[in-house]
């Protein structure tokens, strides 16, 4: 069966089901979609959200909820806080730097397509600022050239 086959047989059968639109459903329509896709792509959340019924605003809020759940292909996250202290300790210059090199799209997704760029207003490690996430992985202080030398490492 075709990739494509396999997608709209998981909508078809979501779609049919009474309780289609119970998060629980639309969960597991989506891990399905996934599984099948390696991730949900904006064209498959609109069509998950047909399926299931719901506005789109409800299948990404899910995709940020759960955290196995993946809008994009990208290989590696990185957030950068944007709290105030964080911001006052040169976060800017560290998420200018990272626009500078990854020339990010509205969605955070860097040029290449394999690191998303987020931001986050606060990491509550305000003392040690600037805070930089990157693959669930805190550091903190971070300056570009630490930044520069954690960026190489990410393959």
């Amino acid at each position: 069966m075709s990739h494509h086959a396999q997608i709209q047989e998981i909508l078809d059968y979501y779609a049919a089901q009474s309780d289609r639109s119970e998060q629980s459903m639309i969960v597991a329509m989506l891990r399905e979609l996934q599984a099948c896709s390696g991730f949900l792509s904006n064209a498959l959340q609109q069509q998950a959200a047909q399926a299931a019924g719901v506005p789109v605003s409800i299948i990404s809020t899910l995709i940020r909820f759960h955290s196995d759940l993946k809008a994009s292909g990208a290989k590696h996250e990185i957030i950068v806080c944007s709290g105030a202290r964080c911001a006052s300790n040169r976060a800017g210059t560290l998420l200018s730097f990272l626009h500078k090199e990854l020339k990010p799209d509205k969605n955070g997704l860097s040029e290449n397509g394999l690191i998303e760029l987020h931001t986050q207003n606060c990491f509550k490690q305000c003392s040690s600022g600037p805070n930089v996430c990157i693959d669930g992985t805190l550091h903190s202080g971070v300056t570009v050239d630490a930044l520069k030398r954690l960026m190489q490492t990410l393959t």
